[in-house]
C-alpha cells in the first residue's frame, strides 16, 4: 500500500491526462501536483534550515538598526522629551501618594524599552532630579523625586537638564563670553517670571 502511494506520487500522478478527467477531479489532481512540487522544492533547497539562518541574521541586524534609530532620535531631542516624561511620571506618583515605580514599571507605563529607561533614569539621578530608594522585603529599587516638589518649577527642571557636567561659571571667560553669559542670565530671569513657569506638581 505504501509503495503504491509512493509510486503514485513519484510517477502515476504525472501520467494522468487532465483533459480526460472530470473538471472536479482535474482540479484536485492539478493542485495535488502543485503541493508535491512545492514539497519537493522545500526539501531539496533545505528551506527550513535557510529560514532559521535568515531569522537569526535578521535578529542580529535589528539591534544595530534600533541603535541607529535611537541615535538619530537623540539628535532631534527625543531623549530630553522622554526624560521629562519619566520625571513627570515619578513626580506625579509621589505627589498623589502612590507607590513608587521601578524601572520596569516606568517602561511599561510609558511603553519605552526598559534599557533606555534605565539609562535616562541614571541621567536624572546624575542631575539630582531623581533618587533611588529601596522598597519592600526584597529591597527592590524604586525611584522618587530628588528634590522637594512643593516649589519645584518647570524652569528649575529645565535648568537641571542644561547644567550637566562642569558648571559654566567655573570656566574662565573672555569679555565677550561674559557679556553672552549676562544676556543668558537676563533671559533666564524673564523665563522665571513667565506665566508658563508653573509648579511641576500642577502639570
Amino acid at each position: 500500500m505504501l509503495s503504491q502511494i509512493i509510486h503514485f506520487i513519484n510517477t502515476g500522478i504525472w501520467e494522468i491526462r487532465l483533459k480526460d478527467l472530470h473538471p472536479i477531479k482535474a482540479f484536485f489532481v492539478k493542485y495535488l501536483r502543485v503541493i508535491i512540487l512545492a514539497s519537493r522544492g522545500f526539501l531539496r533547497d533545505h528551506c527550513q534550515k535557510t529560514a532559521s539562518v535568515l531569522t537569526y541574521y535578521s535578529l542580529l541586524n535589528i539591534v544595530p538598526v534600533i541603535a541607529v534609530a535611537f541615535a538619530i532620535s537623540k539628535g532631534f531631542g527625543l531623549e530630553k522629551l522622554i526624560e521629562k516624561q519619566i520625571f513627570h511620571l515619578v513626580t506625579k506618583k509621589f505627589s498623589q501618594g502612590e507607590k513608587a515605580l521601578n524601572a520596569i514599571e516606568i517602561a511599561e507605563q510609558l511603553e519605552i524599552p526598559v534599557r533606555f529607561v534605565r539609562q535616562l533614569l541614571q541621567e536624572l539621578i546624575d542631575v539630582g532630579l531623581v533618587v533611588e530608594i529601596t522598597s519592600g522585603t526584597k529591597d527592590q529599587v524604586v525611584f522618587q523625586p530628588g528634590r522637594t516638589i512643593e516649589n519645584l518649577t518647570v524652569k528649575e527642571v529645565l535648568d537641571a537638564y542644561e547644567r550637566r557636567g562642569i558648571p559654566y561659571d567655573t570656566v574662565s571667560q573672555s569679555d565677550k563670553e561674559e557679556n553672552i553669559s549676562n544676556y543668558l542670565q537676563n533671559i533666564s530671569e524673564v523665563v522665571e517670571k513667565a506665566p508658563g513657569n508653573v509648579l511641576i506638581k500642577k502639570i
